[in-house]
């Protein structure tokens, strides 16, 4: 959830002789179609300036071939978001405007750097929060900038608005399911090396 983090760990691993980027991890859902744990393999990235990177095709490919042996895969744009899109009604907004079926904080960044090196890149998303849940302002001040829980955070949010338990409870759910889908389905396609199989 840290675009300047992602930039340098992007920066890092094109510059160590990486054969190519791939963003992974969760995101949020735009398209109202696509509900916790649904697998977003992007086709393009769109970042806040509008600009479009598409991904590697041909990796692409062959990388879908594998996860739909398993389940749905959905395609289309993941928009690169420079800081947290919390409620449905922003979400739904930014569906409209740009297309792209889910968000994340570090697509943007990883395309940029790629398309800077020359380097082809992927991104394997699962969905977190759906289009119609909003993201209780404890679970943004519980993610810190390292990547880390702050729960002393969460609590004090927790204390100030009550009635986000709730909502915080559903977002628990959705994190487990989405965590489950990113684990077993996601990650061993990243230990088939799929650079190796262009």
């Amino acid at each position: 959830g840290d675009p300047a983090r992602a930039r340098a760990a992007a920066a890092r691993a094109a510059g160590a002789g990486g054969a190519g980027l791939v963003s992974y991890g969760l995101a949020g859902g735009l398209d109202p179609g696509l509900g916790a744990g649904a697998v977003v393999i992007a086709e393009t990235v769109i970042d806040s300036a509008g600009r479009r990177f598409a991904v590697d095709a041909r990796l692409r490919a062959r990388v879908c071939a594998r996860a739909r042996e398993q389940g749905a895969v959905a395609g289309g744009a993941v928009y690169g978001a420079d800081r947290p899109v919390t409620t449905a009604a922003a979400k739904a907004a930014l569906f409209a405007a740009s297309g792209a079926v889910a968000l994340d904080m570090e697509s943007h960044v990883v395309a940029a750097e790629a398309a800077r090196s020359g380097l082809p890149f992927l991104v394997l998303r699962v969905i977190l929060d759906p289009a119609h849940r909003a993201v209780p302002r404890a679970a943004v001040a519980a993610l810190g900038s390292d990547g880390r829980l702050r729960l002393g955070a969460m609590a004090s949010e927790l204390a100030r608005a009550p009635g986000e338990v709730a909502s915080m409870i559903g977002l628990g759910l959705d994190w487990m399911r989405a965590g489950r889908v990113l684990r077993h389905r996601l990650a061993p396609l990243l230990h088939l090396d799929p650079f190796a199989l262009a």
